[in-house]
């Protein structure tokens, strides 16, 4: 996930102002969170924002194409 920051912040057009705005939240509740303490359960509220971020990024961003 670390690799789809930089395309996802050339392609920032392409992502719907909704998801900007929870991945913003979710970034601040990541680096809060692991400033304090890094229990598993604070992570686990924030894996649907980042694969919600993940599908958009290989869904709409990112173009795999198969060559015959």
């Amino acid at each position: 996930m670390i690799f789809s920051i930089y395309p996802t912040y050339r392609a920032r057009a392409a992502i719907p102002g909704e998801i900007v705005v929870l991945l913003g939240f979710a970034l601040i509740a990541f680096g809060g969170s692991s400033l304090v303490s890094a229990y598993a359960r604070q992570l686990l509220p924030l894996i649907p924002v980042f694969a919600l971020w993940f599908f958009l990024f290989f869904t709409s961003i990112v173009k795999i194409e198969i060559r015959s």
